[in-house]
C-alpha cells in the first residue's frame, strides 16, 4: 500500500515541478477585463522569438496554459489520493490489484488531462491583430511597449467554460474533499483497533496530505477574500489590483511544501538524501587531507 501512496505523491511532485518550471518561464501577471482575459509576461519566454511578437506571445501563452493544466492536476491528484486512501482503510478492495488500479487511473486520466488542456490552448489562439485591438482598449502603454502579451478574449467560448470553473473552483473543491475524507477515515479508524505499525504509516500520510493541501487552502482563501472585497467595495481599480496580486502567489506555496514534504515523510527519498549527505560529509575529510598532502608537497 505504502509503494501505491508513493506513486500519487510522486505524481503530485512531478506535476509541482513542471508547474513551476511554467512559472519560471511565463511570471504573468494576469488581468481580468469582462469577459476577457489579458497576460503579460515577464518570465524567460519573452527573451524568445524576438523578432516575431505574435509567435512569442502564443508561446508564452502555451506555456502559461501547461502551467495551469499542472496546477489543476495537482488538485486533481490530490482528491483522488484522499479518497483511495479512505477507501482502503474503510473498504478494503481485496479483490482488486491496487497497485493495478492506482497506476491505471493515473496512466489513463493524465494523458486525457492533457490532451484536453492542449485543445483549450489552440482554440484560444486568435490573430494577433485582434488580441492587441482588445488590448488596447484597457491598457494602451502596454501595447505601446516592448512587452509581451496575450489574451483570451471570449472566456464565454465552449472551449473555455470547463477550464475556467476547474481554475476556479479545483482547489476548494480539493479542501472539501479533504475534509470529508477526513471525517470519514478519522470515524472508521476509532472503531478498530490497529498495530502500531499502520497507525504510523496512516499518521505519516495523513501529516504529507495535509501538508500538501496547504496550496489549495491558499488559493481558496485568496479568491475568498478576493470575493469578499468584491461585494463590499466593488469592481474598482483598487479590487482589479488586488485580484492581480492575489492570483497565483498561493500556487508558489506548493512547489517550496510538497518537494521538502517528499523528502521528510517518504522513505525512499528520506534515505536517498540522507546517503547523498552523508556520502559528502564522509568524503569531505578525505579531500581535505589530500589537499594538503599535496600543497605540503609543492
Amino acid at each position: 500500500m505504502s509503494g501505491n501512496f508513493r506513486s500519487i505523491i510522486l505524481a503530485i511532485t512531478i506535476s509541482d515541478c513542471l508547474s513551476f518550471c511554467g512559472t519560471i518561464m511565463t511570471s504573468a501577471r494576469v488581468l481580468p477585463r469582462g469577459d476577457q482575459l489579458f497576460f503579460i509576461f515577464r518570465g524567460l519566454c519573452k527573451y524568445c522569438f524576438k523578432d516575431d511578437l505574435e509567435f512569442r506571445a502564443k508561446f508564452c501563452q502555451t506555456w502559461y496554459t501547461q502551467h495551469m493544466q499542472f496546477y489543476i492536476l495537482n488538485h486533481i491528484i490530490l482528491i483522488f489520493s484522499y479518497v483511495y486512501r479512505m477507501l482502503v482503510i474503510t473498504q478494503p478492495l481485496k479483490q482488486i490489484d491496487r497497485r493495478t488500479l492506482v497506476y491505471s487511473i493515473l496512466l489513463i486520466y493524465c494523458p486525457l488531462h492533457f490532451c484536453y488542456f492542449n485543445w483549450v490552448t489552440y482554440m484560444a489562439f486568435q490573430p494577433m491583430e485582434l488580441v492587441t485591438r482588445a488590448f488596447a482598449k484597457f491598457e494602451p502603454e502596454i501595447v505601446n511597449s516592448n512587452a509581451t502579451y496575450y489574451g483570451i478574449i471570449n472566456l464565454s467560448d465552449p472551449s473555455q467554460i470547463v477550464f475556467n470553473i476547474l481554475s476556479v473552483s479545483s482547489a476548494s473543491v480539493t479542501i472539501l474533499v479533504t475534509l470529508l475524507c477526513r471525517w470519514r477515515t478519522i470515524a472508521f479508524t476509532r472503531k478498530y483497533q490497529q498495530s502500531e505499525v499502520v497507525q504510523k504509516l496512516h499518521k505519516s500520510l495523513e501529516m504529507v496530505f495535509s501538508c500538501q493541501t496547504i496550496g489549495p487552502l491558499m488559493s481558496s482563501l485568496a479568491s475568498l477574500l478576493y470575493m469578499l472585497v468584491l461585494t463590499q467595495i466593488g469592481a474598482s481599480d483598487s479590487t482589479i489590483i488586488l485580484y492581480e496580486n492575489l492570483i497565483g502567489r498561493p500556487i508558489v506555496v506548493m512547489y517550496i511544501v510538497n518537494p521538502i514534504v517528499t523528502v521528510i515523510f517518504i522513505t525512499p527519498y528520506k534515505n536517498a538524501v540522507r546517503g547523498w549527505f552523508r556520502s559528502n560529509s564522509s568524503d569531505a575529510p578525505a579531500l581535505m587531507v589530500q589537499s594538503r598532502l599535496t600543497t605540503e608537497a609543492q
